[in-house]
């Protein structure tokens, strides 16, 4: 547990974050976030923070050089006299394991990645869910451990069972689907404690796009 109580950066109501996965090499990474800072991207311009909210959330191998590019570019940014002091970039993880420390092998501490700058933490996503089998259960205690270190947690949430092709009973299956994975963290973390959940729809994860009213409104 973290000794001091954690802080947060602020939340804007919209939010563009983006994961890289295991797609980029270091290099071209680095580049990206070079390019996503550039004076031409308005989108990080230090007024908008109270209205828009970039993520970059890279391999692990790379969140160190990306913390110094990020910190090098806001002690150079211009910013307001009365600015918040959160830049209006965030740091992010693709993962983080329960434990703060210990013989965990191959297991990437929160409390490591707090220092090196991260503020957000991918957590359960569909593809470690299924590949790694994740449960429910472990999601919770990563979010829990995470919130200690002031790491917000971005959970990753969606249905588990294939769609049928009516949507309105399909619809109903991923709400209840979706709660039971939503309700698992918010027990295990603080009630004021921020947390972002992000849906993927499982149609949009299926190599053959699924038939029937369900996909109405998704994109193709």
């Amino acid at each position: 547990m973290a000794t001091t109580k954690p802080t947060f950066p602020p939340l804007p109501k919209t939010l563009l974050i983006i994961s890289l996965k295991m797609y980029f090499t270091p290099d071209r990474t680095l580049s990206y976030l070079r390019d996503l800072l550039a004076p031409r991207n308005k989108i990080v311009l230090p007024q908008n923070r109270s209205r828009l909210l970039l993520a970059l959330i890279p391999d692990y191998l790379t969140i160190y050089p990306c913390a110094q590019i990020i910190k090098d570019w806001a002690a150079g940014s211009q910013f307001p006299s009365d600015f918040d002091p959160e830049p209006p970039f965030l740091l992010g993880a693709q993962d983080c394991f329960w434990e703060p420390a210990g013989a965990y092998t191959g297991e990437v501490s929160p409390a490591s990645l707090r220092s090196l700058g991260v503020r957000l933490v991918e957590l359960g996503h569909a593809e470690r869910r299924a590949l790694f089998g994740e449960t429910d259960e472990q999601i919770a205690r990563k979010a829990a451990a995470a919130v200690d270190q002031g790491l917000i947690p971005l959970v990753c949430i969606g249905e588990v069972t294939a769609p049928g092709a009516i949507a309105s009973e399909a619809v109903g299956l991923a709400v209840r689907e979706c709660a039971v994975q939503m309700r698992a963290v918010l027990g295990a973390i603080p009630a004021a404690a921020p947390v972002i959940f992000a849906y993927e729809p499982a149609c949009l994860g299926y190599p053959v796009r699924l038939c029937g009213d369900y996909n109405l409104g998704t994109p193709p």
